[in-house]
């Protein structure tokens, strides 16, 4: 329903200004996303309290999981398919080609998965996990494939519409293109923001992991390598290390992560 009013919305109407352009974006990401939440929600209670349930012979938690990708997908189909429909953005590779694609691929996820790293020793070390949190890595766990599909899914639609879409008319109509990186990345990172100084910490490194794969999207023109980037990074996290790093861990990054961005710098210049 709300689906249909945006796009009623959003069709007939030319829009001109590119900020514009970009807030309807975000309006649009808004409104789908939260009409998803509420509906996958609402289907999970509908599900797991009905009388055959029990029948079904799996529990609460693998319906959780694929409750989630059941609507994960729809949000993605949804999305995706208003977003290249209407050209408003695209997969395409951009200047991209070739080994220098696979190396830009394989940069990307080593910075995100350097800066992930230090982001949860930082956040491990000021507040130790939740028994709710340590139980949803452990679900995840238990569902590598499930997981990864999530997360693909999730990287791919997302990246499309804030790079691709968000991003693109933001550089256009601003004069310094690090605002529009800027913009873009406390947009993505404010819902990490949860309470002091847990959130905090947390915050300030989505933001600037945002800046850097907006960074990348606008030297390459496209939205690959930063989904290579998250995807690694998170599934690596979540399959191996439960998002509770080692300590040593840190000083790895700490070295990973200068190296693959200068390596990164080089072969984009």
């Amino acid at each position: 329903m709300l689906f249909a009013v945006f796009f009623v919305i959003l069709q007939p109407v030319p829009i001109e200004d590119h900020m514009k352009k970009a807030f309807l974006y975000l309006l649009l990401l808004a409104g789908v996303s939260l009409a998803m939440i509420l509906g996958g929600v609402f289907f999970y209670g509908l599900v797991t309290n009905s009388p055959w349930f029990g029948r079904l012979g799996i529990t609460k938690g693998d319906a959780l999981v694929y409750n989630m990708l059941l609507w994960y997908v729809l949000w993605a189909v949804g999305l995706g398919w208003l977003f290249i429909h209407n050209r408003w953005a695209s997969f395409s590779l951009g200047n991209l080609r070739g080994s220098r694609l696979w190396a830009c691929l394989l940069l990307s996820s080593l910075v995100s998965l350097s800066g992930e790293v230090l982001s949860f020793v930082v956040r491990n070390g000021l507040e130790p996990p939740t028994e709710t949190y340590l139980a949803t890595m452990q679900l995840y766990q238990s569902h590598p494939f499930m997981t990864l599909a999530i997360l693909v899914v999730m990287y791919c639609v997302g990246q499309l519409v804030l790079l691709g879409a968000v991003l693109r008319q933001l550089a256009v109509s601003m004069r310094r293109q690090w605002l529009a990186l800027l913009l873009v990345s406390l947009l993505t990172a404010w819902v990490q923001l949860q309470d002091w100084p847990y959130g905090i910490s947390v915050f300030l490194f989505a933001t600037l992991l945002g800046m850097f794969q907006g960074w990348l999207y606008l030297r390459t023109r496209s939205i690959w390598p930063a989904v290579a980037g998250g995807v690694v990074a998170d599934y690596l996290l979540w399959m191996l290390l439960g998002y509770a790093p080692a300590a040593w861990l840190a000083l790895v990054a700490l070295v990973v992560l200068p190296l693959s961005l200068y390596a990164l710098w080089r072969l984009l210049r």
